[in-house]
């Protein structure tokens, strides 16, 4: 048989192979399987070509079936790269976080007159760079969650986060309850942007309510503080950022789901 055969189309459509090798070697081994069995029907006499390619077909058996077993022996390979993919993803994300954020506050600090240690401390920066990386992989984590619970994955994906992220808080409260305060409220800002994103609104009804949730949090958070009036203006423009970082970590994730979950069905 020449050309590409829709069987073994079908199959590595089922086997959802990362690796281009192995889709070549797995297409190699069942064109050469299709094309013996050929060759025995007409060793048996056979010469027309539908009925040789009908009981070819037959012999062969289910394609899906056949995809899915493909699938079993590969899927550790799949979970490997896909584990490889959502760390980078993970990584890129909160270094995007960051550097937004706190190019935004510098330049808002700057633009206001602040003194550098009132509003660029190293402890200011060093709580505010756990709080921003736990929000992320707070959301991310909720993201990937959603990908592998079929009902109800909007509340099952911030549940088995939560539950994920306890022991780690647990253990932090006990040596520094103070970080560990500030995981737990990201973990639950990070509910609020999954959330928001379930609710399926256009980009920028979403990221506008992302820069509501965040004033509104970080103006509490700076009034329970008794912060002066002027850092009270920097809340506005670094929660914009807070917001745009998160919008584009939900791209991120998306395109992740796309190029990566969904065509391998991890």
């Amino acid at each position: 048989m020449t050309g590409p055969n829709p069987l073994v189309a079908k199959v590595l459509a089922q086997a959802h192979l990362a690796r281009a090798c192995h889709r070549d070697e797995v297409a190699e081994e069942l064109a050469g399987h299709l094309q013996d069995l050929a060759d025995d029907a007409r060793a048996r006499g056979l010469g027309d070509e539908d009925e040789i390619a009908r009981i070819t077909a037959a012999r062969f058996g289910d394609p899906d079936l056949v995809g899915r077993a493909f699938s079993r022996v590969y899927r550790r390979d799949r979970l490997l790269i896909a584990t490889a993919a959502l760390a980078g993803l993970a990584l890129a994300s909160v270094i995007l976080m960051w550097a937004l954020v706190f190019v935004v506050q510098a330049w808002a600090s700057a633009s206001l007159g602040f003194v550098p240690t009132q509003s660029m401390s190293p402890e200011h920066l060093d709580r505010e760079a756990l709080l921003l990386g736990a929000l992320t992989l707070g959301y991310l984590g909720m993201f990937v969650c959603s990908r592998f619970t079929a009902r109800h994955q909007q509340f099952r994906a911030i549940a088995v986060t939560t539950l994920a992220a306890l022991p780690f808080i647990g253990g932090l409260a006990l040596w520094r309850p103070v970080p560990a305060m500030l995981v737990a409220a990201a973990l639950g800002a990070a509910a609020v942007v999954w959330a928001l994103e379930c609710c399926r609104p256009s980009a920028i009804v979403r990221l506008g309510g992302l820069v509501a949730f965040f004033w509104v949090a970080g103006g509490l958070a700076h009034t329970r503080m008794a912060a002066g009036g002027d850092v009270w203006l920097t809340v506005l423009p670094t929660c914009a950022a807070i917001a745009l970082a998160c919008h584009c970590t939900m791209a991120l994730a998306h395109f992740f789901d796309r190029r990566l979950l969904a065509p391998r069905a991890v």
